[in-house]
């Protein structure tokens, strides 16, 4: 069986897997790695690449992955993963903070069309990728979606 090392993000056996905590498992060559004798608060810079990183490795994943062969389904497989990593359940990178950025102006340029704004100070995230499929297309929308694709219509908007 194959686990990803929450370090660097390669497929290793289970069985060449070294267990830090919980769900966090890192091959060997990390785990030679891991031992800082100074550990610190990463800078902006590293926690970007780190990020990065992940969401690169996800999208590696998507594209190789065999078992999962409709375009859509993958681009499904592909949101849900990044939403994961942003809620904080994937390759042991921490949750993230998803605030809207708005502005005064933005909140009173909608009011004036009747309508609402996003809370600048709510973190809407935490668990999003838990609510993707309450607000995604049902199976018969996407399954129109395809169908559509295969014909060369254009795709509708799916409004819920």
């Amino acid at each position: 069986m194959l686990k990803m090392c929450s370090k660097c993000y390669n497929q290793f056996q289970f069985d060449e897997m070294i267990k830090i905590v919980d769900d966090f498992y890192v091959c060997k060559s990390c785990f030679e790695k891991i031992k800082i004798s100074n550990p610190r608060e990463k800078t902006t810079e590293e926690a970007q690449e780190d990020l990065i990183r992940h969401l690169w490795t996800i999208l590696e994943y998507w594209y190789k992955e065999s078992r999962t062969p409709d375009t859509f389904d993958k681009m499904a497989g592909l949101l849900h993963s990044v939403l994961t990593t942003f809620d904080g359940a994937s390759g042991g990178m921490p949750g993230f903070k998803i605030i809207p950025n708005t502005t005064l102006e933005d909140n009173e340029f909608l009011s004036l069309f009747g309508e609402s704004w996003y809370n600048d100070k709510e973190d809407i995230g935490g668990y999003l990728h838990e609510l993707l499929n309450r607000y995604g297309p049902t199976d018969e929308e996407q399954n129109k979606m395809k169908l559509s694709k295969t014909r060369g219509d254009k795709l509708t908007r799916i409004n819920k």
